[in-house]
């Protein structure tokens, strides 16, 4: 059972862990004026991140899971604080 918490927690991780370049990528492309772009890796990154998290639940007591936890804040932290673009859809609908 410990190996199976560990391929958990592992695979918890690396998930995190694509979430946290997804928001990287999602605040660059915003900087950059890339809103489509911005958008799309914003919602992938939260759809990682959830992913990760319901993996995680019932793993959050085990043996390393503090690490995974502190990561999980982080991302949760990034995403809370990446501008979502109620302007792009706006002016979708104003060009459409």
């Amino acid at each position: 059972m410990p190996s199976e918490h560990a391929d958990v927690l592992d695979l918890a991780e690396r998930e995190l862990n694509i979430a946290l370049i997804l928001t990287e990528f999602s605040s660059k492309s915003y900087a950059n004026g890339n809103l489509q772009h911005a958008a799309d890796a914003r919602s992938k990154a939260a759809a990682v991140c959830n992913s990760a998290a319901s993996r995680m639940t019932p793993e959050i007591d085990a043996p390393g899971a503090a690490r995974i936890k502190s990561a999980l804040e982080e991302v949760q932290g990034t995403l809370a604080r990446l501008r979502v673009s109620t302007n792009f859809t706006l002016r979708v609908r104003r060009a459409g």
